[in-house]
């Protein structure tokens, strides 16, 4: 993803944590949290994708 997009969507995200936080209750494992939620973005968010991609 282009660095600018991802500060967009960083910003958005942190603007409307708490209307998002109520998404993420739809999405997330029933007997899962925000905080695991969370951890397993920015897990994602962290991987060196263009090395993944490269394969």
């Amino acid at each position: 993803m282009d660095y600018e997009a991802d500060q967009v969507l960083q910003a958005y995200f942190r603007d409307n944590l708490a209307r998002i936080a109520r998404w993420f209750n739809i999405v997330a494992p029933e007997d899962g949290s925000m905080s695991q939620l969370r951890a397993q973005v920015a897990q994602l968010r962290d991987k060196d994708w263009s090395a993944i991609h490269a394969l």
